[in-house]
């Protein structure tokens, strides 16, 4: 998975089934990490748990997560300070 943020964040975790699949404490504006999960029908869900400086808007585009078919996913987190989101990837 690819993660790039429109502002550095304080910090990042992302979620899987009550496991962390990334945790950053210092992340970096474009990272990159091989995650791997099991990919049901249904789609998977994320939880993303991003700290941005207060007063920003900010936000984090998530690319490259492939389901069993080959087909390449993207999604996108918003907000300012603190977000806990879930997305889900078909």
């Amino acid at each position: 998975m690819h993660l790039t943020f429109t502002a550095v964040p304080q910090s990042l975790i992302v979620r899987h089934l009550d496991g962390e699949v990334w945790k950053a404490t210092a992340p970096e504006a474009d990272m990159e990490k091989d995650v791997s999960l099991d990919y049901p029908a249904e789609g998977v869900d994320l939880q993303f748990h991003v700290e941005w400086p207060r007063g920003r808007a900010a936000g984090c585009d998530a690319r490259g997560l492939t389901d069993p078919a080959g087909d390449t996913h993207d999604k996108s987190v918003w907000g300012k300070g603190i977000v806990d989101e879930v997305v889900t990837f078909p």
